[in-house]
Parts: structure tokens; C-alpha cells; sequence
């Protein structure tokens, strides 16, 4: 190969993952099948992460938010299946994103609507990129919005051809 020549494995790949939360439900998560296997020995350089709304810009999310209450907005993508969101310790987290809106106590005329806009998407990208070599990796979204609300992850990677010990132990760090 050529200098300066891209070959398959330098190419900027995109995996789309979309999960829909209806009103009533609190906590979604998607499962997304990587491919990845001991057989092909290749692995996810993954180079950012890019969380959202299914909708194009800045997004207004008008909440009615009464005295101590809070709204909230919730992305993360970890390693291994979850029943909730999870710390920024757990050793599954990959990359996490919380909006959130807050009111105290009324005081006064502390009446009425507050509205905040929520920069979508979020973009976090890694300067060094995270090796990831599982079959599945998971997508999961929570909010305390009052509609259904269609979000979306978007990963970008690269494929690395690695040895069959380089792949189980980047399978392996993803244990522990």
C-alpha cells in the first residue's frame, strides 16, 4: 500500500443505534450487534460517540417544571446490559450524558413554565480510541419527559486487524 492510500480498515465506519421511549416507559435500552468474533479477528477502534434527538439542530424541550422538582435527559452507552443508568465508575460505562433542569422551592412569584434548550446532538470524541472487541454493545436512554421521545447514538470506529491474544485480552479488559 501506498502512503497516504486508504485501505478497509482506515476507513471511518458509522454504527446508528435509535431507541423510542413512549410516555409511560422510564428506562430504554438497545442492544446493538457489533459482528465482532475471535473468527474474524478484528476489533472496534471506537473514535466518538454522538448522542441526540431524532431531530436535525437546537431542540426546545418546554417542561412545566413545578417547586422541587427536577427534569432530566439521559444517555449512556456501556458494555454490558443494564437495568438503569449507571455511575461514571461502573466499569461498563463507555460514554455518558445527562441534561437536567432543576427548580427549588417557590419563592415569591417563582411561577409559571421554565424552558431549556438542549444542544442535540452531543458529540464526545476520544483522543485516544477505546478498543472494543465484545459482540454486543448497549445503547440506553432515560428521561422524565412528558411525551414519547425517539433518540439516537451514533459510534464512529474503525476496524483493527489485531492477533487472536490481542483480542482476548481487550475481550477480557471488557470483564473487568
Amino acid at each position: 500500500m501506498k502512503k497516504g492510500e486508504l485501505n478497509d480498515k482506515s476507513i471511518l465506519r458509522v454504527a446508528r443505534i435509535q431507541a423510542v421511549q413512549s410516555a409511560t416507559t422510564a428506562f430504554v435500552e438497545v442492544e446493538h450487534d457489533t459482528q465482532l468474533s475471535i473468527e474474524r479477528g478484528v476489533i472496534w477502534q471506537i473514535h466518538g460517540v454522538e448522542f441526540g434527538l431524532n431531530i436535525a439542530g437546537t431542540v426546545t424541550l418546554d417542561y412545566s417544571i413545578s417547586a422541587n422538582t427536577i427534569e432530566f435527559l439521559q444517555f449512556q452507552l456501556t458494555k454490558e446490559s443494564q437495568d438503569d443508568m449507571t455511575t461514571l465508575q461502573d466499569p461498563a460505562m463507555i460514554c455518558k450524558y445527562t441534561q437536567s433542569l432543576c427548580r427549588s422551592a417557590a419563592i415569591g412569584t417563582d411561577t409559571g413554565p421554565l424552558y431549556f434548550k438542549l444542544e442535540s446532538p452531543y458529540v464526545r470524541n476520544f483522543p485516544i480510541p477505546i478498543p472494543y472487541a465484545a459482540q454486543n454493545i448497549y445503547f440506553s436512554f432515560d428521561a422524565s419527559a412528558p411525551s414519547a421521545l425517539t433518540v439516537q447514538c451514533r459510534i464512529f470506529y474503525t476496524l483493527m486487524t489485531v492477533s487472536d491474544k490481542y483480542f482476548f485480552r481487550v475481550a477480557q479488559s471488557l470483564l473487568s
